[in-house]
This record gives C-alpha cells, structure tokens and sequence, in this order.
C-alpha cells in the first residue's frame, strides 16, 4: 500500500498542475483555444516571461491554505488538545491567504471583525432557544 501522506501531496501537485495548464485559458471559448493551441488544445504549461514559471490560480492557492489549516488544526487538536474540528484552523490559515495578497493587517483585522458579528449575531439569535430549552 502505499503511503498517505505521498498521495495527499501527489493529489495537491496533481490539482495545481491542472490549474496551471488551465489558468491561461480559463475564460477563453472552445473555439478561441483551439485557434490559439490547434485542435487537441493546451498540451504543455505556459510559462510566464516574468517569472518563469507556470502561474497558478487562487483556486489552487485557496486549496494549499486549506490543507495547511487542516494540518494546522490537527496539530493543535492531537498534540496540545486545542480545538474541536479540523475546520478551527482554516480561519487562521485564510487571514495567511489574504495577507499574502494585500500585506495588509488592516484588511485582516476588517475581517476578524465581521467574523466576530456575524458569529455573535447566530449566538444571539439562538439565545431565545436556549434560554425557553
């Protein structure tokens, strides 16, 4: 059998060299590819001139974050007994995300804010509920 934690990092790989072929013609026609690429499509990555290499989109970015708040609440949970569910650490892997795409705290802290109302807003709603048990 093979080893888990080689197929989670080959289906990660996988998923982000399928977006990094798709990335340059996500929004492009059947007919607007296959004029570009020839008949069978896009069959290699492109690669960007200023960086150097295949660009990827924020699906697969979204999805790396996702798995490092996965991991990072599983560690929490297993080695320190903080936290419920591996959906705890997500949260805090998504401000990260963000982040990188800002360099903004301020944008970060809008967010934790509105995280904060809408939690206390579903807290306060079911009071009544709590209160008439």
């Amino acid at each position: 059998m093979r080893n888990k934690k080689d197929l989670f990092a080959a289906s990660l790989l996988g998923g982000a060299i399928g977006d990094a072929l798709g990335y340059t013609v996500e929004f492009m026609k059947l007919d607007e590819i296959k004029s570009k690429y020839g008949e069978l499509g896009i069959t290699d990555l492109e690669i960007d001139m200023v960086t150097g290499k295949a660009l990827i989109s924020d699906d697969t970015q979204m999805t790396l974050f996702t798995a490092d708040g996965m991991m990072w609440a599983y560690h929490r949970c297993s080695r320190r007994g903080i936290g419920t569910y591996a959906g705890s650490g997500t949260y805090q892997s998504y401000l990260r995300w963000y982040y990188t795409q800002t360099r903004s705290m301020m944008g970060i802290v809008t967010l934790q804010v509105l995280f904060v109302e809408i939690f206390l807003g579903h807290v306060m709603a079911l009071m009544p509920c709590l209160k008439n048990g």
